[in-house]
């Protein structure tokens, strides 16, 4: 992981391509949707990729955050950013409120080298 955000475009690259044998041909206007809030990523979509990508791999530990800020309950999140995400979801009315929204995806997964 780098420094700098990365754009939509460069991260529906990126996430295409972490799991090639998922064949996924995300497109900027899906992460742009999810970053908005008009969708949130499929549950299946993200269990695959949680269980196809490399261990230890961003797009693995963003894939857990995902399912974890969506069912808190039932996943683990990946990473600290999404362990202290859940944790104050978990923790405050308004924001378990919102459980079903996403996380803000190229702000929250910034960049990828």
């Amino acid at each position: 992981m780098g420094d700098s955000p990365l754009s939509f475009a460069r991260f529906a690259k990126a996430l295409s391509q972490s799991a090639p044998q998922l064949n996924l041909h995300l497109s900027p206007q899906t992460i742009r949707n999810w970053e908005g809030g008009v969708h949130c990523p499929n549950f299946f979509f993200t269990l695959r990729l949680a269980d196809q990508a490399p261990e230890g791999s961003w797009p693995r530990a963003f894939a857990m955050d995902v399912l974890a800020v969506q069912w808190p309950t039932l996943y683990a999140p990946g990473s600290e950013v999404g362990a202290n995400y859940v944790k104050a979801l978990l923790g405050d009315e308004r924001l378990a409120s919102l459980s079903s929204r996403m996380l803000t995806m190229p702000a929250f997964w910034a960049s990828v080298s």
